[in-house]
């Protein structure tokens, strides 16, 4: 079983441009962050193979796969074999499965815009109609009333009124005929119901010369991509199909402008972070250094409003995220939120440790005034009506400084390491007082 997915897919789970195959099971060489390595050391390809690839292969099979009939499994000592199910052909198939001629009832559509459902009745034929009529009864017939409401309930989840027709017309047979008031009803209410039409999740493709659309509409590979033509430069793309669309254009040649609309933002203004692999490796210092030769112009752009280029000229294409940079984007709009996302997602590695408390204080993340207190008098940690009842004593009291205030948290730190502590920490830029 493993053998074979070997040969034919080395790079199941992990794509070739996260390194070197060996050493895909270490924390920063694969695309989900996780430590495959077993306690004991590192794990050989083969045995990697075997317990990670293997181990996911197996888990799909005896899993899924078998709880959805499409493969047998029998345990032949301590190793499972599995083959193909009989009816796993008709799942894997491109070819639709073959029809039977069953025998149904008849649609009756009436002039009043009641249907009735003879028996037998087909219960694709019923979900049908449920989509688009109001069911009346179905007790001894089954009958249902076409309104506008339904209609346009279902113009609203996306059937036409030709659709609508071709339902009624198929369960008529072809000797009826659908009432000419129906049809008419029918063409009026999707009229009406599509006056105005807000679409969610779309895309807008613009071209300079409507050739050009004309030739993405004629192709196979293109067609499934795009919704409906606009106008003659204009085309609608779902927002799922742009990244494969982008894909198209780069491979022909053109370089596609991604262009957000003011309310929708770019990367950085909604937050919404594309599937793609780290570009740059973050430094503590805040340096950027690419990952590759030329890295993703998008991404790129978005870097380029919270970063400037870096001095040095040996390192090219580097770049250097600063205080100004971020508190000027931060006034600009851009949640700290959606910058730390964004480069915790598009560098490899994430955000150092000391790198991401500079960013938070760059950008405002501890609030107004992120100072730090250090107490070197005696303290006492108590409960608080212990304290309380303290504090009303005549002999104590006098003894007593002022209660710390509970919106800070206390850690202790060794008498040896306070300098190194304060150090660092007036380095980052707090306030320590």
């Amino acid at each position: 079983m493993y053998k074979r997915q070997k040969l034919y897919a080395p790079y199941l789970l992990f794509p070739r441009q996260y390194g070197a195959r060996a050493d895909r099971y270490s924390v920063g060489s694969n695309p989900y962050g996780w430590d495959f390595r077993l306690r004991r050391g590192w794990l050989t390809h083969r045995e990697g193979w075997h317990q990670v690839e293997g181990g996911f292969i197996q888990a799909v099979v005896m899993g899924p796969l078998q709880w959805m009939g499409l493969v047998d499994v029998k345990n032949e000592g301590n190793t499972p074999v599995f083959c193909l199910a009989p009816s796993a052909g008709l799942v894997l198939s491109d070819d639709p499965p073959p029809r039977e001629n069953v025998p149904w009832g008849r649609l009756i559509v009436q002039p009043n815009f009641e249907l009735v459902a003879l028996a037998p009745v087909s219960e694709a034929l019923l979900i049908k109609l449920d989509r688009f009529a109001e069911r009346i009864g179905l007790e001894h017939i089954a009958q249902y009333r076409i309104t506008k409401a339904s209609v346009t309930r279902a113009i609203q989840m996306g059937l036409r009124a030709e659709t609508i027709q071709q339902v009624l017309a198929e369960g008529s047979g072809p000797e009826a005929e659908i009432p000419q008031n129906v049809q008419y009803s029918l063409v009026e209410w999707e009229r009406q119901a599509r006056r105005i039409e807000l679409w969610q999740g779309m895309a807008l493709l613009e071209v300079d010369a409507a050739g050009l659309l004309d030739e993405l509409f004629a192709s196979e590979e293109t067609r499934g991509l795009l919704g409906r033509r606009l106008s003659p430069v204009l085309a609608e793309v779902a927002a799922n199909q742009v990244e494969a669309l982008q894909e198209v254009f780069w491979q022909r040649g053109y370089l596609p402008a991604l262009t957000a609309t003011s309310g929708q933002g770019n990367l950085l203004d909604s937050g919404r972070l594309t599937a793609c692999e780290p570009q740059w490796r973050l430094h503590d210092d805040g340096l950027l250094q690419p990952l590759y030769a030329v890295t993703d112009l998008y991404l790129t752009a978005e870097v380029e409003r919270i970063s400037a280029p870096y001095e040095l000229t040996e390192l090219t294409g580097w770049r250097k995220i600063t205080p100004a940079l971020i508190e000027r984007a931060c006034d600009s709009g851009i949640a700290l939120d959606a910058i730390i996302r964004f480069l915790q997602h598009y560098c490899e590695g994430g955000i150092p440790t000391s790198f991401l408390i500079r960013l938070k204080l760059w950008g405002g993340g501890y609030g107004e005034q992120p100072s730090i207190e250090v107490e070197q008098a005696p303290m006492l940690y108590l409960d608080a009506k212990i304290l309380q009842d303290l504090q009303a004593d005549e002999d104590l009291q006098p003894l007593l400084g002022t209660e710390v205030a509970q919106q800070g948290r206390l850690v202790r730190v060794p008498a040896e390491n306070l300098a190194r502590v304060v150090e660092l920490l007036k380095e980052w830029g707090f306030e320590v007082e």
